[in-house]
């Protein structure tokens, strides 16, 4: 079986039952269960799609999965994309992006397109050291072909930010450019900003204002990809959370097989 992040049951940021304690990581949570219609809603909106929300299934971070965030392989197999593991270890190294939410749109019985999620409490959670992989090594010269590939199709120029402060957001642009153009799937990245989060407090003007900086620092001004969308919501208590889990698992346990 493909591997995922490690558990972090035992981790002071989750308790007994993967449920966050706070951050992005809490609210994640919350909309991609609590408020999954609305969260399709919002995400949908804001890549200016026309799909039913009903159409849309959260996989990442669900309560049936203790909350699992994927990455690598894994990734791919819950997007339903197994087959396509190869081509991904020939585009990236292993110890790739974590990602926040994955959800699939059933366009038809046999077409489907996926949605990739970043979810941040605060802009400079955004911001990080940059790539981490030993200079020269096989997996930094992957990853820094990957990446001037990736603008190249773009149109913009490569510049320190991919691999620097922002390679956390560049590594995520390059893997939906990965499987839009490489495997030619109708793949979406959204990038989720919680507004009032009182881990830090951010408001949507401050929001507004970061999306712009980052957006021109990775080259793209004002005219992103249409695949890439920024979007707000508004943060939650994490007692939905409770009361969500609280519920699935009375109903689970009365349900009659």
């Amino acid at each position: 079986m493909a591997s995922t992040r490690p558990s972090r049951r035992h981790s002071k940021r989750v308790d007994e039952h993967g449920r966050a304690f706070s951050g992005s990581q809490l609210q994640m949570q919350i909309w991609a269960n609590c408020r999954a219609r609305e969260f399709s809603v919002a995400v949908l909106a804001a890549l200016h799609l026309s799909y039913s929300p009903e159409t849309v299934t959260w996989r990442s971070p669900v309560a049936s999965s203790r909350f699992r965030e994927y990455r690598d392989e894994a990734f791919l197999e819950a997007l339903g994309l197994s087959p396509q593991a190869a081509n991904l270890r020939r585009f990236w190294p292993k110890g790739g992006p974590v990602w926040d939410g994955l959800g699939i749109v059933q366009l038809t019985p046999s077409s489907r397109a996926v949605i990739l999620v970043e979810g941040k409490s605060y802009p400079d959670e955004v911001r990080g050291s940059g790539c981490k992989a030993r200079r020269g090594s096989n997996a930094r010269k992957l990853i820094e072909t990957s990446l001037a590939d990736t603008a190249t199709a773009l149109g913009i120029c490569l510049n320190s930010a991919w691999l620097g402060a922002l390679y956390q957001s560049a590594n995520r642009i390059a893997h939906v450019h990965f499987l839009r153009n490489r495997l030619g799937v109708e793949a979406y990245l959204v990038n989720v900003a919680f507004v009032g989060d009182p881990h830090r407090r951010t408001s949507e003007k401050e929001w507004a204002s970061a999306h712009s900086c980052i957006r021109r620092e990775l080259g793209f001004g004002d005219t992103p990809p249409l695949w890439l969308a920024d979007v707000t919501l508004p943060a939650r208590q994490r007692s939905e959370l409770l009361e969500f889990t609280s519920s699935e698992r009375h109903k689970t346990r009365f349900t009659v097989r």
